[in-house]
């Protein structure tokens, strides 16, 4: 879920586990000022709430369910249904900010990648193979490794005065 997290006038991005040890979540937290001088800062603003209101209740449902049935099969099958989802709605983003729509489409990648990680993982569960499920965690931490550098860039796309 993307929480609102203030820090003086910056914006924090944090990212927390998707699944425990499978896929991790991007816990977005973006702290927006109330008024900020300029249309660009507007723009941007507007962009960035909008980007916050399509991934939270999605990662919202992620959460739920991977707390609802953490190794569960038809979990990893709606968590990828899930993130296919949000994938599709931030391909279709509108966005003024040139900067967030170059962030977005950053964090677009990273949840379809996500999807397909979860999608393996429900199968590997299915197949009761632990080969599978070993090579699902170890493409999901190379999904991760991306996670990073993307909450970074929507970070310092979302801080306020920039």
């Amino acid at each position: 879920m993307i929480e609102t997290a203030r820090i003086g006038n910056e914006v924090r991005v944090k990212h927390a586990s998707m699944a425990p040890a499978i896929v991790r979540r991007a816990t977005v937290a973006f702290a927006l000022a109330l008024v900020l001088p300029g249309c660009r800062h507007f723009e941007q603003l507007s962009d960035c709430r909008a980007l916050a209101d399509a991934v939270n209740p999605v990662l919202l449902r992620i959460d739920e369910a991977r707390k609802q049935d953490p190794e569960g099969e038809g979990t990893y099958r709606k968590i990828a249904h899930d993130y296919d989802g949000l994938s599709a709605v931030l391909v279709g983003l509108q966005t003024k900010s040139k900067r967030v729509a170059e962030a977005a489409a950053d964090y677009q990648r990273l949840t379809h990648e996500a999807g397909r990680d979860a999608r393996q993982f429900a199968d590997a569960l299915a197949a009761k193979d632990m080969t599978k499920q070993l090579s699902a965690r170890s493409t999901a931490t190379r999904t991760l490794k991306h996670e990073g550098a993307t909450l970074a860039r929507l970070e310092s796309v979302c801080r306020v005065g920039r």
